[in-house]
């Protein structure tokens, strides 16, 4: 094979029960492009429970890599033997759904306007595939000598290289639907004392703080939204910041999950407007939030207000494709995707009846 336009890097632990799920949606992209995949077995022959096998059967490229608590290390062991041009990542327990677009991407000579990519990861929220929220991820990168990933848990590739170039197509993701809270909560935890020793070591990056934030939503929404408020005054002078812009947000979702008052909510969401606080999508996301906390204290008109305000953003960022590019980031895709669309004008709809 030529010189390799795609490298696949994929992390291989014990999960027999999507391995082969994943690795049948990634044949159409190593059989229709110059492509390699490099799999880093992150359990040893010992321990494997086949997934090792199966990943056998579809590269040569297998590498064993001894855990050790640091996600960064384990993708760097799939980044560094790379030869691709370009650099796509996923897990063991993802899927596509359709990579035509992947492949005409390359195939048209697209890439070359290109940097970066970001796919979309469909979170489901139950087994039966019914609920799920969706987010577009940095998942494909041009290689450069000086790329690596960071950070111990929740990797990111140490650069941003834009142009970036934004794909519709999505990996299926069952790994946040758990079988109880007991095992929700062990998963956060688990995350929690890898982003604490993190944070010890960078107290003042804001990712990491937004991180936490999200890991304590998942089970302690008390203790979220203190440690949302806190991180908010510590980073105030990173407003404009994806991660800042993210925690406002958050900020709502708590209020919801909570029960915070209408009123409450509202005295926040104005002083971040005076404050000209918010871009346009993350003022999107904010009023979408709003408007549930008005309807399930059935106040119709103050949710009818917010619904009427996330229109206006809406079809402005829609006649402006460029912003809406250039502000696509921090998990805000659920809430202008067209099924936030559709729920906000059900949701404006039940205001009038």
């Amino acid at each position: 094979m030529n010189k390799p336009i795609l490298t696949i890097g994929l992390l291989v632990s014990n999960r027999i029960d999507t391995i082969e799920k994943c690795l049948n949606s990634l044949k159409p992209l190593l059989e229709e492009l110059p492509a390699e995949l490099i799999v880093a077995d992150t359990v040893g022959p010992e321990k494997t429970d086949g997934s090792l096998y199966i990943a056998e059967k579809f590269t040569d490229k297998v590498t064993h890599f001894e855990w050790c608590n640091d996600f960064s290390a384990a993708r760097n062991a799939t980044l560094l033997p790379a030869k691709g041009e370009w650099f796509m990542f996923l897990d063991d327990d993802e899927w596509f759904e359709d990579v035509t677009e992947i492949i005409d991407f390359f195939k048209s000579g697209e890439y070359k306007n290109y940097n970066s990519a970001t796919y979309i990861i469909r979170n489901y929220t139950d087994f039966e595939g019914t609920g799920y929220g969706d987010s577009s991820i940095l998942r494909m990168i041009k290689r450069t000598p000086s790329l690596k990933f960071e950070g111990n848990i929740h990797e990111h590739f140490n650069k941003v290289y834009r142009p970036c170039k934004r794909f519709e197509c999505f990996v299926h993701h069952y790994g946040y639907v758990y079988t109880s809270e007991e095992q929700k909560k062990a998963h956060s935890e688990r995350n929690m004392s890898l982003l604490q020793k993190e944070i010890e070591k960078n107290p003042m990056d804001l990712r990491l703080h937004t991180q936490m934030a999200l890991e304590l939503a998942n089970f302690d929404n008390v203790n979220a939204i203190k440690y949302v408020q806190s991180a908010l005054q510590l980073f105030s002078s990173e407003a404009s910041e994806p991660c800042y812009q993210w925690l406002t947000v958050l900020q709502f979702r708590l209020y919801e999950a909570l029960g915070f008052s209408v009123e409450f909510a509202e005295k926040t969401y104005n002083s971040l407007v005076q404050k000209s606080a918010l871009n346009e999508t993350a003022l999107c996301a904010a009023n979408y939030c709003m408007m549930r906390i008005c309807l399930i204290k059935d106040d119709k008109n103050t949710a009818f207000s917010h619904g009427m305000k996330y229109m206006e953003l809406i079809n402005l960022l829609n006649s402006n494709p460029k912003k809406k590019a250039d502000q696509d980031y921090a998990d805000f895709a659920r809430y202008i995707s067209e099924d936030a669309i559709r729920t906000i004008n059900e949701y404006l709809l039940m205001c009038q009846l």
